[in-house]
């Protein structure tokens, strides 16, 4: 890991504590609070994409590709959250939050069976696409979910919610996530290395 590496994880960490800051000045601001808290899982979300990118051992400056990917990595992020309005059966922003459970998509174990689903097929079809998408939905799910393991952990289902992981341990994993996921690519020999013809340089952010 090179310093431009952990610049770029700092950025990540600093936009996460940023976004809480003003979540934290929006609470008792209903409206205020849910757009600053959807606004940061979506910055999250597109800087958790070009960091595992560049982990992957650099790109060109400004590449279409990427930056369509990373968008697509922070709309994904912030969407989860509508789970809320179907679960609440209401599109009054009061009813959504005030859910007694979490709501279906903020369930950690359905990202991971979706990025297999996904991942097996396009991996033995050899369709590149298809596997970047299932690379890009676990890591928009991931971010979002880290986030929201701060107060309330992990939900794997059936088995359970992990303790509050704590603003410390949240802010570490939003470091390490992009990391995590550059090492899991390398590991599966994923044809996402090839198509994106990654070669060293820098990368602006």
């Amino acid at each position: 890991m090179d310093v431009y590496n952990v610049l770029q994880c700092a950025l990540l960490v600093l936009t996460a504590v940023t976004g809480d800051y003003f979540v934290h000045l929006q609470q008792h601001h209903d409206v205020g609070r849910a757009f600053s808290d959807n606004a940061t899982h979506a910055a999250v979300g597109f800087l958790t994409w070009i960091t595992m990118i560049s982990h992957l051992g650099g790109m060109p400056p400004i590449k279409a590709r990427i930056l369509v990917q990373s968008l697509l990595c922070a709309l994904i992020s912030s969407a989860i959250d509508v789970d809320h309005f179907i679960s609440a059966r209401s599109f009054h922003l009061k009813d959504a939050t005030k859910l007694i459970r979490r709501p279906f998509l903020h369930c950690t174990t359905l990202p991971l069976v979706a990025f297999l689903v996904i991942f097996i097929p396009a991996k033995y079809c050899n369709c590149v696409k298809l596997e970047t998408l299932g690379w890009i939905i676990l890591a928009a799910f991931l971010s979002h979910h880290n986030r929201d393991a701060a107060r309330r952990g992990f939900w794997f289902y059936p088995l359970g919610s992990t303790p509050p992981l704590g603003t410390g341990t949240y802010l570490a994993l939003t470091a390490i996530l992009p990391i995590f996921l550059s090492l899991i690519l390398h590991y599966t020999d994923s044809s996402l290395l090839k198509m994106q013809s990654y070669k060293r340089s820098v990368l602006i952010v």
